[in-house]
């Protein structure tokens, strides 16, 4: 069903791509018309137009962006002849209805462009025009006209430095200043709508990350303490969680040594949250603060983050204890002698991940993080021993089943078939025993030579049996005994 849809958009595209000249020339009229409605009309198309086939109009755009820029200039303008026949205030909220749809339309318009359009060469030399409207239209006192400029503006910044190891273009480095200025004033304003408040936030972000280095110390010095406000915030805390994590994972290697120890407690904060989005965007946003600025982290904010996480490791919702135990992996992965993680730092979160491996919902990449954790905790926090006599311990509690005078022959078979634990935790607890073999081959033959054993052993029940055979398998699919 889906093939046939895109076979028949396909076919509806092909034509269309020989009328696009025809169309363009046609709405490029309309664009400077003087009925505000026909401008808007014709964005509507275009707008339309750009969502059916990226680049669509890559060939037309030195005619599309100046109309579209006519409309953005000219509707802050109020003609003498209206004015005239409407008295004072009627006059200006007249205009201001008129022009402030053509306005937003324009703004939707040109977003949708630069997004659609990968060429960002062809945007340059209508930078210098864009830009000082598009930030004017960031400033309106209209929310929805601010809401959409944030919008286009941020698509710019990307346009401006399209590929971060490139160094900007001279004519463009004025414009820096500006566009920071823009959004930190956006963001230092307390009563605005709070879809502005969002998209502020993110462009704020975009321009750390893009144009970080083009910033003076002092710049960037000021940028924190806002966007730490901004996270203590419940509203914006969301959106700025989204966007540290943007600026920490930027290649331009900003020094983030403040900010992560300001923010770091703030975050871990977040996990005792019943707020599943903010959580996992925290996760996330730690996690990429510890594989960056991993020596920036001592055993305090370590800590933090480590006693926060055994509550979100449970089958209930394991897309969250996925995030978490990679969170716990990439912790346990840092090479810092100020952390040194030992098994009493880890217990807690151990204990929980023994428990969830034996649940029958435990798969795919949920089962990878917690094969991945295990793989990390050997030899620094636990050994390789230790560890494999933890993971089956739930299945050889009951070792061999002891016999009684009591018990008769029909009870005795029945106890060794009984199954201790879930199928679905035997393929678990093998696919992790042979990860951990695998990784630690020296230490590995007591434990192979141990299931070979169990496995011709009468005495034993079946819960081992399977368990043995299951470990043996998956660690032969790598090993040859």
């Amino acid at each position: 069903m889906d093939t046939d849809h895109l076979t028949t958009k396909n076919n509806y595209i092909s034509p269309l791509s020989e009328y696009v000249p025809l169309i363009v020339r046609s709405l490029a009229k309309i664009m400077k018309d003087k009925d505000t409605k026909n401008r808007e009309g014709s964005l509507v198309v275009l707008t339309n137009l750009v969502q059916i086939q990226r680049n669509i109009l890559i060939d037309h755009i030195d005619i599309i962006v100046p109309n579209t820029l006519y409309s953005l200039s000219i509707s802050d303008k109020i003609k003498k002849s209206k004015g005239q026949i409407i008295e004072g205030k009627s006059s200006q909220t007249i205009s201001k209805s008129l022009h402030s749809n053509l306005k937003i339309t324009a703004l939707a318009f040109l977003y949708a462009l630069l997004q659609t359009h990968d060429d960002s060469i062809r945007f340059h030399k209508h930078i210098k025009s864009m830009l000082p409207l598009i930030i004017s239209h960031a400033n309106d006192s209209f929310y929805k006209i601010a809401s959409e400029a944030l919008l286009v503006l941020q698509e710019l910044v990307k346009i401006i430095r399209p590929k971060l190891t490139i160094s900007i273009q001279n004519e463009f480095k004025p414009f820096v200043e500006e566009i920071y200025e823009c959004t930190q004033k956006r963001l230092k304003q307390k009563d605005f709508d709070q879809e502005v408040k969002e998209r502020a936030i993110t462009c704020f972000a975009y321009v750390i990350v893009y144009l970080g280095d083009l910033l003076l110390s002092d710049q960037l010095e000021s940028s924190w303490p806002i966007l730490i406000e901004l996270l203590r915030n419940e509203i914006t805390r969301l959106p700025t969680v989204r966007a540290l994590t943007n600026i920490v994972e930027s290649p331009l290697n900003l020094d983030l040594q403040t900010v992560l120890i300001e923010t770091v407690p703030i975050l871990a904060s977040y996990l005792r949250q019943n707020h599943r989005t903010l959580k996992m965007n925290t996760l996330s946003c730690l996690r990429s603060m510890i594989k960056i600025y991993a020596k920036h982290f001592n055993k305090i904010l370590i800590k933090t983050i480590l006693i926060e996480l055994p509550l979100l490791i449970n089958e209930n919702d394991l897309l969250l204890a996925q995030y978490s135990l990679k969170l716990t992996t990439s912790i346990c992965k840092i090479n810092n002698n100020q952390i040194n993680l030992d098994k009493e730092q880890i217990n807690s979160i151990l204990n929980k991940v023994l428990e969830l491996i034996q649940s029958p919902l435990l798969q795919g990449t949920a089962l990878d993080a917690v094969i991945e954790f295990l793989c990390a905790l050997v030899p620094q926090c636990i050994s390789y021993e230790e560890l494999v006599k933890l993971l089956i311990k739930p299945i050889y509690s009951q070792q061999k089943s002891v016999s009684t005078p009591t018990m008769t022959n029909n009870q005795q078979q029945q106890q060794q078939q009984q199954l201790v634990v879930h199928k679905q935790a035997f393929y678990s607890i093998a696919k992790s025993f042979a990860a951990l073999t695998v990784a630690n081959l020296k230490e590995s033959n007591y434990f192979i030579k141990k299931f070979q054993e169990d496995l011709n052993d009468p005495k034993c029940s079946d819960s081992i049996k399977i368990l043995a055979l299951l470990c043996l398998g998956e660690t032969g699919k790598n090993l040859l005994f």
